[in-house]
């Protein structure tokens, strides 16, 4: 059964994650997959165009894409987003 979850979540910085056995892993977001156009909640139809909110590595800043349009920078990725990629961080270990 299609459902559609409306929780918006601001996708910035660097995160810990923790497992059921209390191992913590920091991760950052690196790119946000996200819809433009419309979602009907009350049936399975969409229409509209997917696009993505990617964090360019060598300049540590936002660009939107998407196969229509160059590149674009962006302030931040979308809150919207479906799918998120995201980089674990290795931290130094201590000695």
């Amino acid at each position: 059964r299609l459902q559609i979850v409306d929780t918006q979540i601001e996708v910035d910085g660097e995160f810990t994650v923790s497992d059921s056995q209390g191992k913590e892993a920091i991760f950052k977001p690196v790119a946000v997959i996200h819809h433009t156009g419309r979602v009907n909640k009350t049936s399975k139809n969409t229409s509209g165009h997917y696009r993505a909110d990617i964090l360019d590595a060598d300049t540590d800043q936002w660009v939107q894409t998407s196969d229509e349009d160059l590149p674009v920078p962006v302030k931040k990725p979308s809150d919207q987003g479906y799918i998120m990629i995201l980089k674990k961080i290795d931290i130094p270990s201590q000695v």
